[in-house]
């Protein structure tokens, strides 16, 4: 999943892998219990930059930080924190514009419902807007954000609408916003069931791709720069739990790929266990490959890929986790393992 506690592995365009909460804690401490994040890292031409937020106090006031760190690694700073006084909020994780400013998306809880906000920061971390949406939302959850053609912003995500009035399920989300953060429409996708959106990508021509689960089926979305849906397609094992598809990108050649966790029960257990998975498609979304890890002699509930970019040369590098026997401790018989690939 894309939400976890910092000492999960993520890529950065770079090519940067970093973990471990204590890295920051030994620089700058932060005081209270360490929130939820989506870890990604902005490269800029002095620092790097990631955005984790945490639980100040059971008084539920949530902070958000912009955390800065020198390209050598030696010194750490808070360039930006913002304090909500809100019972949940979450980050997507904070991106990088064309004008190379920085951009994040957060979902917000208070007592009986969700929005959504974008907060803007300058190149050298500092916090300059706060364009909080007011409709409500039964559940609101935003997972990805990207920059489009014309310097706005599309985001994707999870969704239920007040009143409840889809007996609880969810659809997937798309939100087009100006340069400003102001919105210009908001879509849904799906129908009875559970649908997710996990990935967007802005494609050649201003359209977009996005990675969804629909039930256990990775479900893959081609739209117009409407957001109207222009074709669909399948993926994944249908009796099995698939992983959700954290990363889908347009590739040089007019094709896709995403990254995400295979559903099998090579243990014998039950469903909801993965091995990690890539899978390249053409401009139609028609399989072309894909690619399972060989390691998989373990439970793989966390078995996934994370994050997936191509190099100019046309091959791809991912990361991602799996487990692997704790040679350490034998009370517990895994531990999880980052993993990067080309």
């Amino acid at each position: 999943m894309k939400i976890f506690f910092l000492s999960y592995f993520f890529l950065s365009t770079s090519c940067l892998l970093i973990g471990q909460t204590e890295y920051f804690n030994n620089r700058y401490p932060i005081q209270g219990r360490m929130g939820n994040t989506n870890f990604s890292i902005v490269v800029q031409d002095t620092s790097y930059f990631i955005s984790p937020n945490n639980l100040k106090d059971l008084a539920s006031i949530w902070e958000n930080y912009l955390f800065e760190i020198s390209l050598d690694g030696t010194d750490t700073s808070v360039t930006a924190k913002s304090q909500l006084d809100s019972l949940f909020a979450v980050n997507t994780g904070v991106i990088k514009t064309s004008n190379d400013d920085m951009v994040n998306a957060w979902a917000l809880y208070d007592l009986d419902s969700f929005n959504y906000a974008l907060v803007f920061y300058d190149n050298l971390g500092i916090e300059e807007q706060l364009v909080i949406d007011s409709k409500k939302f039964a559940y609101l959850f935003i997972t990805d954000l990207q920059e489009t053609q014309d310097y706005g912003f599309i985001l994707t995500g999870i969704v239920r609408y007040l009143p409840d009035n889809q007996g609880g399920s969810q659809d997937v989300v798309l939100i087009r916003t100006d340069s400003l953060g102001n919105e210009l429409w908001f879509k849904t996708l799906g129908g009875a069931g559970q649908q997710q959106g996990w990935s967007v990508a802005v494609c050649d021509d201003g359209g977009f791709i996005v990675a969804a689960l629909d039930g256990k089926e990775v479900w893959i979305i081609r739209t117009d720069s409407t957001g109207t849906m222009l074709w669909e397609r399948f993926y994944g094992s249908t009796v099995w739990g698939n992983a959700w598809p954290e990363r889908i990108l347009q590739t040089r050649d007019g094709g896709y790929i995403f990254a995400s966790g295979w559903g099998t029960d090579d243990f014998g257990i039950n469903d909801w266990v993965y091995r990690p998975w890539i899978q390249k498609l053409d401009a139609q979304g028609d399989s072309l490959w894909s690619w399972f890890s060989n390691t998989n002699a373990y439970e793989g509930y966390e078995s996934y890929i994370t994050d997936i970019i191509q190099q100019n040369d046309g091959s791809f590098i991912a990361v991602g986790q799996e487990p692997t026997v704790n040679p350490i401790d034998s009370s517990l018989q895994y531990k999880k393992q980052g993993m990067i690939l080309k």
